[in-house]
This record gives structure tokens, C-alpha cells and sequence, in this order.
């Protein structure tokens, strides 16, 4: 029996995991699957706030809600393959 296993791999470009946000925060993600994405979404601290927007190899943006932020924040992004397998990549973020 042969088993695959494809993984989605979801790296921060922008903000990076300590970083400070002030105005106009924009994430920035790079997302790779060997299968292909279905589907991309941002919770901050654990609040859905949207799908985030293909923009081009590989890339992917969501404004952040600046009234949403808090002094400390959890940003999960969560990707889902062709599959329907899902991977997360967390950090947090200051305001």
C-alpha cells in the first residue's frame, strides 16, 4: 500500500513573527503545494478576518483590520490543498 502525503508549506513574508505593526498592516504570505490551493484564510487571535488574495507566484495578501489589534496578537494562517488538507503557520504580532 502506498501512502502520499502532500504538504502545504505557508511562509510569513510580511510581518515576520515579533514584529510591531502600525498603520496600514498588510500580511504577506508565500504558499506552495504540490497540489495545488483551495483555499487560504487569516484568523487574529482566533477570529476569522478573511481569505487572503492571490497575488502571483505564490503570494498571497490580507489586510489586517487595525481596529481589531490588541497590544499582543496570534495570526494564524491556514491553508487548504486540492486535497482538503489543511496546514496552519502561526505568530505573533505587537500593535
Amino acid at each position: 500500500m502506498l501512502i502520499l502525503f502532500f504538504l502545504t508549506q505557508i511562509n510569513f513574508i510580511t510581518p515576520k513573527n515579533g514584529d510591531f505593526i502600525t498603520d496600514n498592516p498588510t500580511v504577506t504570505v508565500q504558499v506552495t503545494s504540490s497540489v495545488g490551493i483551495k483555499n487560504i484564510v487569516a484568523y487574529l487571535n482566533n477570529e476569522l478576518i478573511g481569505n487572503l488574495i492571490p497575488q502571483g507566484n505564490d503570494t498571497y495578501v490580507l489586510n489586517l483590520p487595525l481596529q481589531k489589534l490588541l497590544n499582543q496578537n496570534e495570526l494564524k494562517i491556514e491553508a487548504t490543498d486540492t486535497l482538503d488538507q489543511t496546514n496552519n503557520q502561526t505568530i505573533i504580532i505587537y500593535h
